[in-house]
């Protein structure tokens, strides 16, 4: 169960990673489901125990009822809640069958506004173990993601642990009106917003 962000997914491989997610969901420690909006849901699973990378583990899956982008970000513990400034996102865009689920920072150096970089261009790294994403049309609009990924990666630079207790979360969707909402461009009005979340809660 690892495919890293960079790479396109082909239906063998989203079923491979599914399989995956299927098996850490069942060892689970901590789980929970958020409706951040009427359009925006986020759930969750957390295994503390036997993990391959000897700590935990995150799945996170995010469902919006649209054919579009779908981001989600959270702040560092004990944060004051804010807009997207330092907030690691983890953010997915489609293109027919060539998905890219990609691990990203927004920087302050631009007041937090316009896309969060990648990682790995500011000296951080890419630390997606895993994900699985599609798209429905029938009989509603559908994009669904998965993404684990370790819930302290040890990535200081562009990274932030997911850690027991109140967590400020942010996410963002792509904007219908725009000329492709499955690529990544400005979310627009109304297509984003937050929420504080202990992941550790059940």
């Amino acid at each position: 169960m690892h495919l890293r962000s960079s790479s396109s997914s082909s239906f063998a491989a989203v079923v491979f990673v599914l399989v995956g997610l299927v098996a850490l969901a069942q060892g689970a420690d901590y789980s929970g489901i958020a409706r951040l909006h009427p359009d925006f849901t986020l759930s969750w699973t957390i295994t503390t125990q036997g993990t391959a990378t000897g700590g935990p583990v995150i799945a996170l899956t995010l469902q919006v009822n649209c054919q579009c982008w779908v981001g989600l970000g959270w702040h560092a513990q004990n944060a004051s809640a804010g807009g997207m400034s330092q907030a690691d996102f983890v953010l997915t865009t489609f293109n027919n069958r060539n998905i890219t689920v990609s691990d990203r920072y927004s920087t302050s150096s631009n007041g937090g506004y316009g896309p969060p970089v990648l990682d790995t261009d500011i000296g951080g790294a890419n630390n997606i173990l895993a994900y699985s994403a599609f798209q429905t049309s029938y009989p509603l609009p559908f994009s669904t993601v998965t993404i684990v990924r370790e819930a302290k990666t040890g990535d200081t630079v562009a990274d932030h642990p997911i850690l027991p207790g109140p967590t400020n979360v942010i996410w963002a969707h792509g904007n219908l009106g725009s000329s492709d909402p499955n690529q990544l461009q400005y979310h627009g009005f109304g297509n984003r917003g937050t929420a504080v979340i202990d992941f550790y809660a059940n």
